[in-house]
């Protein structure tokens, strides 16, 4: 009876082993998982404090250009009311892309434009009857205000804006002769004004003026501003900080639950 009851006793403790060794192994394996995670972390160079906390927001243009007839014009430089006294109306919009980022409130816009061409409806003989725009490279700065959720933001002082530089070539249609004249290339300093977005969810609204004081171009012989009015379509461009929280978020998952496969 002493060597069954023994036989048993060892029968059951080998049972009872053979059930807790693959507990073990299972508790050494799920231990990979933060031992991981802990080198994605310093792979990344992120975790999921310091991503969130990132202070610059970006966005890229989706959409739209100067498409505003009614607040893109030109004028003589002389003129004391630029919009009043203009003599060049836009006729063929210009389609924008580029970028706009803010950090440390501060807002810079990069912008291109293939082609924005302006009339001149009362061009009298000598005069230019329409002027294009080509090959635009627009690059401003100005300081902003930025507040709540959604996010919008403008310009402190919003009419006084900012600084920018515009880049790129101009022709004028000399009526009298019927010819296009040579493209001329300019670069010049200005203003940019009015800058002002809303976004929702990532994607919105921006508006923004670039000229009229220093855009001046010499169209045969007189000098003319330009006012450049921009409505654009917006979309939020990950940060880096944020882009690597979505992938070590991600790895995060696929490690865990492969672990609990195990």
């Amino acid at each position: 009876m002493g060597t069954g009851s023994h036989d048993k006793t060892k029968k059951t403790d080998g049972a009872g082993a053979g059930r807790a060794h693959p507990r073990k192994g299972r508790g050494r394996r799920s231990g990979r998982g933060p031992r991981v995670l802990a080198l994605l972390s310093v792979l990344l160079g992120a975790t999921p404090l310091s991503a969130g906390t990132a202070s610059a927001v970006a966005f890229t243009v989706t959409g739209g250009g100067i498409n505003a007839p009614s607040n893109s014009f030109g004028c003589d430089a002389a003129a004391a009311n630029c919009n009043a006294e203009r003599r060049f109306d836009l006729s063929l919009p210009g389609i924008a892309g580029g970028t706009i980022d803010i950090s440390g409130g501060v807002a810079v816009v990069s912008l291109q434009v293939l082609s924005v061409s302006f009339e001149n409806g009362a061009a009298g003989p000598g005069d230019p009857a329409a002027v294009v725009f080509s090959q635009l490279v627009y690059v401003g700065s100005a300081n902003v205000i930025t507040s709540g959720d959604p996010l919008s933001f403008f310009s402190a002082g919003y009419a006084g804006g900012g600084a920018a530089t515009v880049q790129g070539l101009y022709e004028t249609f000399d009526s009298a002769r019927g010819v296009v004249l040579p493209a001329t290339p300019f670069d010049v300093a200005t203003s940019l004004l009015n800058l002002n977005c809303l976004v929702v969810n990532g994607t919105g609204q921006c508006g923004v003026q670039v000229g009229r004081q220093g855009f001046g171009v010499d169209l045969d012989g007189t000098p003319t501003d330009f006012v450049h009015t921009f409505n654009l379509s917006v979309t939020g461009i990950p940060e880096p900080s944020t882009a690597a929280l979505v992938i070590w978020g991600g790895l995060t998952a696929l490690v865990l639950r492969g672990s609990r496969r195990r």
